[in-house]
């Protein structure tokens, strides 16, 4: 129905379990009628005396704007208005309410301050006043500190015409800083960026700490759009302390360049892998030198490639046989304009069909004692080779393994946890698993499993003591 109502709204999740509950308010308007109502009187009235309300027609119309209202009466002060309006359905609208101010008539004598006084943290009976020239305006420029603590306070100021009459406390809050004593304290280090990229911080160290010296850096204008920019500065003292960052606002009327990037692609099987250099954003028409490194059995190479008027080129390039994992490292330099595109690495890996084991496991030592609970923890670490049964990309393989635990001398196992992700192929993966048993018992084990390919360790029984104390929990063994 038409009116103000509550909406209550939870959700559940496949499992059963309903959320906290949502609330809102929401207003159901009556339906419409084909004549838009039509504004055809208000009534206002003051400091929530309704006995007092003043009632206006006005000419029908969909909106209408209050523009004076009779304050003759209304005593100087602060006041609340209270205002709503009537359509011609006779429906009233929600009360409006604001706060109005009526000041004294000014007479011919603009009042001056001729006096202020101040206090501090609400102590007025500490208040100091301070006689000033008579004038229309006054600027509290400085005040005495040298008594007060230092810290946070709050200043509370007034001020005083020549009428005898006091303005409206005005309070806000300062800081005492805290005197430290003057000494010359030598530069070793300052860094600076520019704008807001605080993430292309350069930092540089100074050959000999100085109490001055003078900044002398080139800037590549390129780098900037046109417009205008801001540089950042802070300075790093021998005592560790870095200065406030001040900054320095300087116009660029250059154009912007884009500087040269290369990325890799890689395709086929081994050993026929085949690596793609793609080149963008290189003086278009103009040429690309570009260098490859690999291994051993690669012949690096130096070449020049044509850009096209895109600024664009590509190169593919045969990869070498070789045993182990290997790199390809691809540099670029845009000849014509002597930018550097950031070099990129490429990772190849040739398939082995016998992976060898090389998972081992750190148990406790015996016996763990409970208190309350025994915590402990089985740790195990794996070299990741690759063979079958392995999902690979690039230089990266994937892992499973999967945590059991027994409480009965290896009867059952309950699988606790299953561990998965990716890796670089041929190197170490380090994990730990902790658990905590609150009942005593000999026949605990933990049984870590490869998933990929089904090798496993399992831990010697652990024996769990019921005596109070905190026993030894962790030892490290191999």
């Amino acid at each position: 129905s038409p009116g103000f109502h509550q909406l209550h709204m939870r959700f559940r999740d496949n499992a059963g379990r309903w959320s906290a509950v949502s609330s809102g308010s929401v207003t159901i308007y009556p339906p419409r009628t084909a004549d838009i109502p039509q504004i055809v009187q208000y009534e206002y009235w003051f400091d929530g005396d309704y006995a007092q309300i003043q009632t206006v027609g006005v000419p029908p119309g969909e909106s209408f704007s209050v523009n004076g209202l009779t304050l003759a009466d209304l005593p100087e002060g602060l006041h609340q208005l209270s205002l709503r309006f009537k359509d011609d359905a006779g429906r009233w609208s929600a009360v409006t309410s604001g706060i109005v101010t009526i000041y004294p008539p000014r007479t011919e004598d603009i009042p001056q301050i001729v006096q202020y006084e101040y206090w501090f943290d609400g102590e007025y009976a500490n208040c100091q006043t301070v006689v000033v020239a008579p004038g229309e305006r006054f600027s509290v420029n400085s005040l005495p500190l040298s008594d007060l603590p230092e810290g946070l306070h709050r200043l509370s100021l007034r001020f005083r015409d020549d009428c005898g009459r006091y303005s409206a406390v005005i309070s806000q809050n300062i800081y005492k800083v805290p005197q430290r004593p003057k000494e010359e304290v030598a530069i070793k280090a300052f860094r600076y960026w520019f704008d807001e990229e605080t993430d292309e911080v350069e930092t540089i160290w100074l050959s000999q700490p100085a109490t001055s010296f003078v900044l002398f850096r080139e800037i590549d204008s390129f780098r900037f759009q046109e417009g205008e920019h801001t540089i950042h500065f802070q300075f790093l003292d021998e005592k560790g302390e870095w200065s406030s960052a001040s900054g320095v606002q300087f116009l660029s009327n250059s154009v912007l360049m884009t500087f040269p990037e290369i990325s890799l692609s890689k395709s086929g099987v081994y050993p026929n892998e085949i690596i793609t250099v793609h080149g963008k954003d290189f003086s278009p028409s103009g040429l690309a030198r570009v260098t490859i490194q690999g291994p051993v059995t690669f012949d690096n190479l130096t070449l020049e490639l044509a850009v096209s008027g895109k600024g664009e080129f590509s190169y593919s390039f045969e990869t070498a046989p070789h045993s182990t994992l290997a790199w390809y490292q691809v540099n670029a330099v845009d000849v014509n304009s002597g930018r550097e595109a950031p070099h990129r690495w490429m990772f190849t890996v040739p398939p082995t069909n016998t992976p060898v084991s090389y998972l081992s496991v750190t148990y406790p030592l015996n016996p763990l004692t409970v208190d309350r609970e025994a915590h402990f923890a089985v740790e195990w670490r794996d070299k990741l080779v690759k063979g079958l049964g392995h999902s690979v990309s690039g230089a990266r393989r994937s892992y499973a393994y999967r945590i059991e635990l027994s409480a009965d001398q290896g009867q059952s196992w309950q699988t606790m946890e299953t561990m998965e992700g990716w890796g670089y192929v041929d190197s170490w993966v380090n994990f730990v698993y902790s658990y905590s048993i609150s009942l005593p018992g000999t026949g605990y084990q933990f049984r870590v499993t490869d998933v990929k390919t089904g090798d496993s360790r399992v831990t010697p029984f652990i024996t769990v003591e019921g005596e109070s104390g905190s026993g030894n929990l962790k030892a490290d063994l191999s």
